[in-house]
Formats: C-alpha cells, sequence, structure tokens
C-alpha cells in the first residue's frame, strides 16, 4: 500500500473544491431511510480515463492524481484525464504499481517487467527492466533511497543507485529461488524501518546486517491461509490480509490476535489491500465484498447496498483534502467523500426548498438563504429544543430572497438579498440590522449579485451599478461605478 497524506502540499485538485457544497448539504441532513447510503464520485472511460480497470493510484506533491491502468499511466486534475504510454517515454505494457519517492518522483512498474520514471518533467525508463520479463508486484523504497522491486516470477531486485540510469553504473543485486522465493507478492516497511516481504511460501523479514530474508511467523498467525496484505498501523498495531481466511489483527498492547471474517460482518475474506488514514482508520478492500473500514473497535462495511459500484478493490488512500481514492477493477476511480447525501426539504422543517446559500456560525448554528427567507438549524437544539428559526421581511425586514450569506471577523452574518440589498444579523445583540451606509448605493434595484468578506474583515458587494467596498470594523465605505486596469 502506497500511503501518501502531505500535509505541506498547497495545491489541491479543482475536483475536491466542490465537496464544500456537498458537506454542506450533508451535515443539514437527517436521513429518513432505513440503511444509509453513503456517497461516492466515480471516474471511468466516460469521463476520459483509458480503461476502466484501475490497477493503483496515487497523487502527487502539485494534487494531480496519477492512476496505473492497462494502457499506461492517466493524469488527473479534477476535471480531465491526460493519458500517457510508451509514445510518451514509457516503458512498453500497462502499469501494475506505483510509488511516489521522498523527492516527489514517481515510479511505475510494468505488467511485462519494465520500470518506467517521472521526475516532473519527462518520462524515463529505467535500465533495470532489461533484467526483468515477469510482472512487477510491488515498488518499495527505503529510508535510504534503495529501490525494492518485487516480482511474481523473478523474485526480487534491490538497486543501491536507483537514480543512476547508466546501466553499467546501476548497483544491484537479485534475490530468488531459495533466498526468498520466485513469486514475491509485496514489500512493505514496518516500525524502525524494517522490512516485510509476502511470498507464496510465507512472509519474510529482511536482515540488513547478514543481506538474507529470515521466515517471519508471529504466533497466532495462521499458516494454512495464504498472506496477501500487511500493514503496521500508527499505534503498532499489525494488520494481516489473507486469501479467503479473513482479516488478523495483531493488537500490540494485549499481545495477541483478533480474526475477522465474513460471518463477523466483514466485506469478504480474500483480503485485496489494507491502508490507514491521517485519522487512524483502517481501510480493509477485499477481492468481490467491497470494504470494510475499522474506527478502533467499531467497524462498517461499503458494498452494492450502500453506494459502492465495484467489489473487487486494487489500492486504497487518503488524497491531502482526506478523501479516499479507490482504485477499482471494472469502476476506474472511485472517490469516497464520506456521509451520506440526503436531502431535506420543507417537511423536515426548512422554510422553502430552493436554497441559494448556507453558512456556519460561530456558534455552530447552520444559516441557509431560500426564496421566502432564511431559516438556521441547531444541530444541538436535541429532542426537545428548537431545531429551526426563520426568518423573512415580513418578521424581519430582512428580504425574502435570500442570495449571499457570509461571515464576518467579529462572528456577525451578512445576508446579501435580490429584492432587500444588505442586512447584517448582529451575533452579540441577536438583532438584524439594515445598513444605511451600504444600501444608499443601490440606486435603481436593491439585488445584490455577488458578496464577499475578506481577511482584512472587509465586505464586498456587487450591483448592478457597481461594486460596494465597506470597510466593517470603521464603518467607511467606497463605490466603484467602473474598476480601471
Amino acid at each position: 500500500m502506497i500511503f501518501l497524506h502531505n500535509p505541506k502540499t498547497k495545491k489541491v485538485i479543482r475536483l475536491l473544491q466542490r465537496i464544500t457544497f456537498f458537506y454542506a448539504v450533508i451535515l443539514l441532513s437527517i436521513s429518513t431511510l432505513s440503511a444509509q447510503t453513503y456517497y461516492f464520485d466515480y471516474y471511468g472511460v466516460k469521463e476520459g480515463l483509458p480503461q476502466s480497470k484501475v490497477y493503483d493510484v496515487i497523487q502527487d506533491d502539485h494534487g494531480y492524481l496519477w492512476l496505473a491502468t492497462e494502457s499506461g499511466i492517466s493524469k488527473f486534475d479534477g476535471v480531465n484525464f491526460t493519458n500517457y504510454t510508451a509514445e510518451d517515454g514509457l516503458a512498453e505494457g500497462g502499469i501494475k504499481v506505483l510509488l511516489k519517492d521522498s523527492e516527489g518522483n514517481i515510479w511505475m512498474g510494468h505488467k511485462s517487467g519494465g520500470v518506467s520514471f517521472y521526475d516532473g518533467e519527462k518520462f524515463k525508463i529505467h535500465p533495470i527492466g532489461d533484467s526483468l520479463s515477469v510482472e512487477i508486484s510491488s515498488l518499495l523504497m527505503d529510508k535510504e533511497n534503495v529501490l525494492w522491486i518485487t516480482t511474481f516470477g523473478d523474485g526480487l531486485i534491490k538497486i543501491e543507485n536507483p537514480f543512476e540510469f547508466d546501466p553499467q553504473k546501476n548497483v544491484y543485486e537479485h534475490y530468488k529461488g531459495r533466498q526468498i522465493s520466485d513469486l514475491v507478492f509485496y514489500g512493505t516497511m514496518a516500525k524502525g524501518d524494517t522490512l516485510f516481504f509476502i511470498t507464496d511460501i510465507g512472509l519474510k523479514k529482511y536482515n540488513k546486517s547478514e543481506n538474507l530474508f529470515e521466515k517471519y511467523a508471529p504466533r497466532g498467525l495462521p499458516r494454512y491461509f495464504q498472506i496477501s496484505a500487511m500493514l503496521e498501523g500508527r499505534n503498532e498495531d499489525i494488520w494481516f490480509g489473507t486469501h479467503n481466511g479473513g482479516l488478523y489483527r495483531y493488537i500490540k498492547e494485549k499481545n495477541e490476535f483478533k480474526i475477522y471474517d465474513a460471518r463477523d460482518g466483514l466485506a469478504d475474506n480474500w483480503i485485496s489491500t489494507i491502508s490507514e488514514d491521517s485519522q487512524g482508520n483502517i481501510w480493509v478492500g477485499t477481492w468481490g465484498g467491497g470494504i470494510t473500514k475499522f474506527t478502533g473497535e467499531k467497524y462498517k462495511t461499503f458494498d452494492n447496498l450502500n453506494g459502492l459500484s465495484d467489489l473487487k478493490i486494487r489500492r486504497i488512500i487518503e488524497d491531502i483534502e482526506g478523501n479516499i481514492l479507490i482504485a477499482t477493477n471494472e469502476h476506474g476511480l472511485a472517490i469516497f467523500k464520506g456521509e451520506k447525501f440526503v436531502t431535506y426539504g420543507t417537511d423536515d422543517g426548512l422554510i422553502d426548498e430552493n436554497v441559494w446559500a448556507i453558512v456556519q456560525d460561530k456558534g455552530e448554528k447552520y444559516w441557509v438563504g431560500t426564496n421566502k427567507g432564511i431559516s438556521v438549524y441547531n444541530p444541538n437544539a436535541g429532542d426537545k429544543g428548537i431545531k429551526f428559526a426563520h426568518y423573512n421581511m415580513e418578521s424581519n425586514a430582512i428580504g425574502d430572497q435570500i442570495r449571499y450569506l457570509k461571515n464576518d471577523n467579529n462572528g456577525n452574518v451578512w445576508i446579501g438579498t435580490d429584492d432587500n440589498g444588505v442586512s447584517m444579523y448582529n451575533y452579540k445583540t441577536g438583532r438584524f440590522e439594515y445598513n444605511p451606509i451600504i444600501n444608499r448605493y443601490f440606486s435603481t434595484s436593491n439585488l445584490v449579485t455577488a458578496m464577499e468578506v475578506d481577511k482584512q474583515n472587509q465586505l464586498w458587494v456587487g450591483t448592478m451599478s457597481g461594486l460596494i467596498y465597506y470597510v466593517i470594523d470603521k464603518e467607511k465605505s467606497q463605490f466603484y461605478h467602473k474598476l480601471m486596469d
């Protein structure tokens, strides 16, 4: 599993900016369904991906997603896919695995045995691929920038100087047969920079000082099920996935194993991938049953019944926005965006179902602007409290056609309308205020075309006649009829 959560990355792909509105609706939602339905976005062939089968996915330091497919590699900016093949400098054949190193370079392992490299500007073919003719199963780079390449049929290669592209200068060692095995499915690094490799004859632990691979068989781990995935969590619990034997969790604090299988609610007994997100949740992908998410001792499963279309999962990672990216077998890229997505209307207490604006105030209440005024929802009201309060032209002289709701730095809520200019809710006094300084600039109509409060606590209001600039803390204003270059 390649886990990429880079808090230093500033750039966010444009797709993920759309999530803000969805989350606002989610927070206002109360489900009327008997079972939860979760929201997944899917990006496949119709959206520009060359293949529906996605083997791996990573996110680079600029926020772009890279997807490994049968056709090569695809770069996704949140709107469009850019697809690359051997014609662009890649090695021949589909790409099975991806790795982002500490410098932000992207390494690609091919089904045909080749290794490709991308430095942010161009693709290169690594000469080590000339020594391989079988499928690459995983790529791993350790703390010393040594590249480890596992294969289906030709063992394991360790490259001491992977950034050297002159084949005469490459320093590498090839392990196979009795040294480790010919079938090496996966490599992972645990605490203390210890390297583990999953083979067809069990787990192997690399002994660096002796340069050999030792059998790793902790007591309690089954020997009759093939290990298919492994992850050491942040809390040092170790998770082992198996082929048709379920999931085994070594709990370090208790020094014991706990077993989960389909009878306990696990998505399936064939585990294909295991990952951990930034919140410490463990995501277990299966081959045929979907996904099970573990949060402490609790867990929930995602499958066809609650929103997940593809039940064969190849890889799960978290992006820089906290969304869960899922490489699927037949449905391309799936993006899990969190909680259930349901509508909330007048039958549930909203004043009107035409919603134009949503904002949360500093008291954690949600303001919803509609064509019939404002509904304020208090999620903490409890069963006996008032969950909704309504405000409009008749009761509070703020207008009915609410188009913009903005918080200022003082905790007040500014209201832009189609029929009554601009008003403000004073959070300290609990009263609505009609601002004559601002509203004097509305000459032909009281229509607000745009509204924003900037970081300096300055209000900007678009009108049919020009732009209003208002310094909130000083109550000073200026009107621009025409913006000059």
